[in-house]
Parts: C-alpha cells; structure tokens; sequence
C-alpha cells in the first residue's frame, strides 16, 4: 500500500466518523430506544444486514415494521420517521432494493471510499 492510499483511507475513516457522530447525535436527540443504536450504526456504516425492525424500517416495509417493533419502538414510531426522513443518508434507505444496495455497497464506508478513488 503506498503512502497516498494510507492517507486516503485516514481521511475516509475521519469522514464516516464524523457522519456517524452527527447521525448518533440526532439519534440521541429524538430518544430513540438506545438499544437499536448498535444495528443502526452498523448497517448505516458498514451497510451490515440488521434484525427484522430495522430491516423494515431502513426497506420502508410499514406494514412489517409494526409487525417487528417492540413497545419501545412502537411509542417512538413518530421519531423513526424524523430520523430517516431528516439524518439518514439517500442511499440507505426508501425500498427493499435501496436497502440491498446499501448493504453490498459497504454503507458509507463504501460510498466515502468509492469517492476518494473517483477522485484520485
């Protein structure tokens, strides 16, 4: 690996992680049950297949999501929508199909990655 490529991967690791740490802050801030936090962080960065609410939810499945969500989630289905419709990257989520491509696409490791070799 040449020097060129380390610091393009340094600035990839440095741009997902700030995307994910304003991501888990929006989380946070409409108090989603943190215990969801873990599937959505690795299926948003990493694009890592999640349990079947999430799945739902990032595929935009409204029936199955309320067929999968627990009390927790059900209570905060008003800030799901909040989330996804305002924080949640284009590419990750919207159908069944978005959400395949997100996931063989390496969620937005892959997008940031996929950017620096087209610019190089």
């Amino acid at each position: 690996m040449n020097h060129t490529t380390i610091n393009d991967l340094a600035k990839v690791d440095q741009e997902v992680l700030n995307q994910m740490k304003f991501i888990q802050k929006k989380f946070d801030d409409l108090k989603l049950p943190k215990y969801m936090w873990e599937g959505v962080e690795r299926y948003i960065r990493d694009g890592t297949k999640c349990g079947h609410f999430l799945t739902a939810i990032f595929s935009n499945q409204f029936l199955s999501v309320f067929a999968h969500a627990d009390l927790d989630n059900l209570a905060a289905i008003k800030n799901w929508a909040r989330f996804l419709n305002n924080y949640i990257p284009i590419g990750a989520i919207g159908s069944e199909r978005a959400f395949e491509r997100w996931n063989e696409g390496g969620g937005l490791v892959g997008v940031y990655t996929r950017q620096r070799k087209h610019s190089t």
